[in-house]
């Protein structure tokens, strides 16, 4: 298998071509995968009431988004903290948030308001949502127990600019305000208020579902839509639809930060470092050139080579540690013991095994044990020893599997 790749085209195997094509890939098959998701979402009836400007669903605001930013406004989705709106000018739309505000994050809106901002707050005001904010507002809301969510509709209209255009609003809800000024309303009360807090205009409503999908399908209904852009237009061009209080954040994840800092700088310097090292080993600069094999050395000249050097350093100590020692554990090996076995038992097996007396054995081994201990040692008794031991060797390799040469010079 390797043979037959070696043997395949050097294009065939170049990554440089095939990590780009697998990328392009990969994407080109989650593009797909999400205009497939997105077309069966479209298909699939709504669950439950979802007033975000993702849900693309009857009862989703993606329309009216769309239809602020085709009329020439700057609409964005906000999903960051109430307190980076103090960054920001222009009017905040709030549909029916999927979860209660806190006291906090609507002190912080009625802040940011009173200093010239405008907001939209659309809710059905129930299980005690947005209680605050409308006690915050000085507005009451009242349920109202025989209501349904029939489309009621509304034609006599106060005349004042945000009305230009608008002949009917179509509305449903089972909650009526009382407070501020009404917009639109019927004998139980308003559906719409229009508020003044410091140099800000507050818009409060109890229908969540006033500019759903659902309703630009529907020519009867535009006077809604005709309404909202009216009124958005009036208090400035940039818009906020809120996604926070429907999940959506701005999280970051801890490497987006830290890629923010010198670190994360350091980290992607020292990533395109190592990316052109590894890129450059893989290249050959220059001609090729053919290295030949230099000449081994025998092993005689070796050994004697490094005889020589022990005998002008006058290292006997070392040269007879190397020597006995070898000879010692290659003797215990083929007599089966241990290498730190005593003279006197070492010396009984070897007699056992070979034509070799026990007294010899032991005057050599401990003759030569003796020797291995001290520090000095003189270039006689270093031959000496030798050559008694080349000698006992001679006699006892053809009893014993000595697994060694000759031990002597």
């Amino acid at each position: 298998m390797w043979a037959k790749l070696q043997e395949a085209p050097k294009w065939t195997r170049n990554l440089l071509w095939q990590i780009p094509l697998l990328a392009a890939v990969l994407l080109l098959g989650g593009k797909v995968q999400e205009l497939f998701d997105n077309s069966l979402d479209k298909m699939m009836p709504e669950a439950v009431s979802f007033t975000s400007t993702h849900n693309q669903k009857p009862s989703g605001y993606s329309a009216l988004l769309e239809l602020t930013q085709r009329v020439g406004m700057k609409s964005t989705q906000w999903m960051a903290p109430y307190r980076d709106l103090q960054k920001e000018h222009g009017t905040l739309v709030i549909v029916s948030p999927s979860h209660p505000l806190k006291e906090f994050e609507i002190d912080q809106l009625v802040t940011w308001v009173q200093k010239g901002n405008k907001l939209v707050y659309l809710d059905q005001f129930k299980y005690g949502n947005g209680e605050h904010l409308l006690g915050k507002l000085g507005v009451n809301v009242t349920q109202l127990r025989d209501a349904d969510d029939t489309d009621i509709v509304v034609d006599k209209l106060p005349s004042f600019d945000e009305m230009a255009h608008v002949k009917r609003l179509v509305l449903s809800s089972d909650a009526r305000l009382k407070g501020g000024k009404p917009i639109a309303d019927d004998k139980r009360g308003a559906f719409l208020v229009q508020l003044t807090e410091g140099k800000g205009r507050v818009l409060v409503g109890t229908t969540p579902n006033f500019c759903s999908n659902r309703r630009i399908s529907d020519t009867g209904q535009w006077g809604n839509f005709q309404f909202m852009l009216n009124w958005l237009r009036a208090n400035g061009d940039n818009v906020l639809f809120d996604e926070r209080v429907h999940g959506y954040s701005t999280s970051q994840s801890l490497l987006s930060v830290v890629a923010k800092t010198p670190l994360g700088m350091f980290c992607a310097q020292l990533s395109l470092i190592f990316l052109i090292a590894l890129f450059s080993l893989n290249q050959r600069f220059g001609r090729l050139h053919v290295v030949h094999q230099a000449r081994k050395i025998a092993s005689s000249e070796f050994i004697d080579g490094m005889a020589r050097t022990y005998l002008k350093a006058r290292a006997y100590e070392a040269a007879f540690q190397i020597l006995y020692i070898s000879f010692r554990h290659r003797l215990c090996k083929a007599v089966s013991l241990p290498p730190d076995e005593p003279a006197e038992s070492l010396a009984r097996a070897w007699s056992s095994s070979a034509p070799v007396s026990n007294e010899e054995a032991l005057n050599f081994l401990k003759n030569a044990d003796g020797l291995a201990g001290r520090q000095k040692i003189e270039m006689e008794e270093l031959v000496e020893t030798m050559v008694e031991c080349d000698r006992l060797y001679q006699t006892s390799k053809s009893s014993i599997a000595l697994q060694t040469r000759r031990i002597g010079g």
